[in-house]
């Protein structure tokens, strides 16, 4: 039962992870669908300029409710992670980034970060 349940996390993982190249913009290549020119050879060049690849920002206001209450000087902070966020708007940086939703956790994943 325990594997069945990691399978399908795992499943749900990928899917999630296809869905977000997918909003990205990331198309898997096909190594054997090679465009060729007239005499059969790949062209010297390439025909489009390679997509610019762009960072990823993960966030939402919820994230800020997440407080260590053992700790009051441990990193996992609200303020970190507010931050973080004001210095990227104040540098235009965060605006450049692709925006990322949020997912939950899967048990799997909660349990390899906090056991």
């Amino acid at each position: 039962e325990e594997e069945e349940e990691e399978a399908e996390e795992e499943a749900e993982e990928e899917e999630a992870e296809d869905e977000a190249e997918a909003e990205a913009g990331v198309e898997e290549e096909d190594e054997d669908e090679e465009e060729l020119e007239g005499d059969g050879n790949p062209p010297e060049t390439p025909l489009e300029p390679p997509p610019r690849a762009r960072v990823g920002l993960v966030y939402d206001p919820r994230m800020e409710e997440h407080r260590n209450t053992w700790d009051s000087q441990h990193p996992e902070s609200p303020q970190r992670l507010s931050r973080v966020l004001q210095r990227l708007q104040e540098l235009g940086l965060a605006q450049r980034c692709l925006r990322v939703p949020p997912k939950p956790a899967t048990p799997r994943q909660l349990r390899a970060c906090h056991t």
